[in-house]
């Protein structure tokens, strides 16, 4: 599973060994750099905050001097069914509804 490391987990780029990079340019690589820099916007990771560690920490700490610990219940958004299209339409129209 791959995910965005939060601010406290980025290692600066000095730390890492890279291997050399190639000094040679082709089409395909210039196409991509302007893909990539079109693509591009302005992120910054210190607007997210690592809020499942907290918690996981802090039940555990509660867990660990004997509080019994609870967990509320998921709330189903859909039947799962084989027509990917029907789940699609389901997903779809719980995101306009929330938006509205």
């Amino acid at each position: 599973m791959n995910r965005i490391p939060f601010s406290q987990e980025i290692i600066e780029p000095s730390e890492l060994t890279l291997p050399p990079v190639s000094k040679t340019k082709t089409k395909e690589m210039d196409m991509a750099n302007k893909l990539v820099g079109q693509l591009t916007e302005k992120f910054s990771i210190e607007k997210y905050k690592d809020t499942y560690t907290a918690k996981l920490l802090k039940r555990i700490k509660e867990k660990s001097k004997g509080k019994k610990i609870t967990s509320s219940r998921l709330k189903v958004v859909y039947k799962q069914t084989d027509n990917l299209m029907d789940m699609l339409k389901v997903s779809l129209a719980g995101k306009k509804s929330k938006s509205a």
